[in-house]
């Protein structure tokens, strides 16, 4: 049976957890569907980075069920609780340290399903053919040509104003419409942040290399579970946060990104009427709700 790649698991941990904390649907009935299918939307989404066969097929199905299951039963309650203290800060003014504490933890919760996803990936890991690896990298070659061509092949009034226009977007899907004013305030916000679309190229392409280097020597070694489990946090670690970015320069210069993202963010929710935050709450307390009633179907 072929196994399928790091990259893949990690982030078949990372589309459950984030697809629970910040999908974005328009209802109640629309959170409870995505998330009764991720399991299903999870392998679909495999099958585009590896071929599977029908016997690992079989296998991931059953893995990922598994992960489901879990993360149901022992990861909504929290993050139920997590969106009520959301919802919480959201009654006062916000800072930028208050959207970098949001930030971190929802990067913790990311922690935990990557650990967890960890020792079926090291299983796996071992069973990967020269193939899938070179599969693999033409995948990332594809992905990296299609993010060049969407990030990097435009001018920079281009890239600003797409950003903004993606910033604008989901302001608009917490907050409701915005007046001219406030649309004016959020793009002259927006614009004063730096572009570091080739720092995230620039750290992408090294996650990839670095992945790559590791899965073709777990294929050529075949170390013991025990230390392929290892090998494999090491990259699972890099991959779930900025701070784990090993190169200290590019490392300095995403943390001020992040710095600059988080500042936007409180400058949004603290432009915002009374009206426009009461329908964040409200959109809080309904995930909220919704991950607890999710939570004790699992039961």
């Amino acid at each position: 049976m072929k196994g399928f790649s790091m990259r893949s698991a990690i982030c078949l941990a990372k589309m459950v957890c984030l697809a629970c904390i910040v999908v974005l649907a328009a209802g109640c009935s629309v959170v409870k569907l995505t998330y009764n299918n991720a399991d299903t939307l999870t392998l679909l989404w495999l099958n585009r980075y590896v071929d599977l066969d029908a016997g690992q097929e079989a296998w991931t199905k059953d893995r990922v069920r598994e992960f489901h299951v879990w993360h149901r039963v022992t990861q909504l309650p929290d993050y139920a609780q997590m969106l009520v203290r959301t919802r919480t800060l959201l009654q006062s003014p916000v800072t930028r340290a208050d959207m970098l504490a949001l930030n971190a933890e929802i990067a913790a919760r990311l922690d935990v399903a990557t650990i967890k996803a960890l020792p079926d990936l090291a299983t796996l890991a071992l069973q990967l053919s020269p193939e899938q690896i070179a599969y693999m990298e033409r995948k990332f070659e594809k992905n990296n040509t299609e993010f060049r061509k969407d990030f990097l092949d435009i001018d920079t009034e281009q890239r600003q104003e797409n950003r903004y226009k993606t910033v604008l977007w989901l302001a608009e899907f917490w907050f409701g419409r915005f007046s001219a004013e406030q649309e004016a305030a959020i793009k002259r916000a927006s614009y004063a942040r730096p572009l570091i679309n080739e720092l995230w190229l620039s750290e992408r392409l090294a996650r990839q290399r670095d992945l790559i280097v590791v899965l073709k020597r777990i294929q050529a070694e075949k170390p013991s579970p025990h230390a392929t489990l290892a090998l494999l946090k090491d990259q699972a670690v890099r991959a779930t946060g900025i701070a784990n970015i090993p190169n200290a320069a590019t490392r300095a210069e995403a943390e001020a990104a992040a710095a600059h993202a988080a500042q936007l963010a409180a400058a949004i929710v603290n432009l915002t009427t009374p009206e426009q935050r009461q329908r964040a709450m409200d959109k809080l307390q309904q995930w909220a709700d919704d991950f607890v009633a999710l939570s004790l179907e699992g039961r």
